[in-house]
């Protein structure tokens, strides 16, 4: 797992059609640990970003995001998984 996942360590390219292709840097921090984490922080930090910013729709846009990560992970996650990994 990359162990250091927040918004400084990954780039965001939007293809348009709501599709992104997501590019990890920064692995000075890589470990090993239960694999939830990575994911489970990104969304954290991004539910705290919408929060603090006020983001209209913030638990929609989550919701979202979160079906994102369990669809393309690569690992049979859950929704509880991810809710534990924050």
């Amino acid at each position: 797992m990359h162990g250091d996942a927040h918004c400084g360590n990954w780039m965001l390219d939007d293809l348009g059609h709501d599709t992104y292709k997501q590019t990890t840097i920064d692995w000075d921090n890589q470990q090993k640990g239960w694999y939830i984490t990575d994911p489970g922080t990104v969304i954290w930090l991004a539910n705290m970003q919408m929060w603090l910013n006020h983001v209209p729709e913030r638990e929609s846009k989550l919701e979202q995001m979160k079906n994102w990560w369990i669809d393309e992970y690569g690992w049979n996650i859950t929704d509880d998984e991810i809710k534990q990994g924050c």
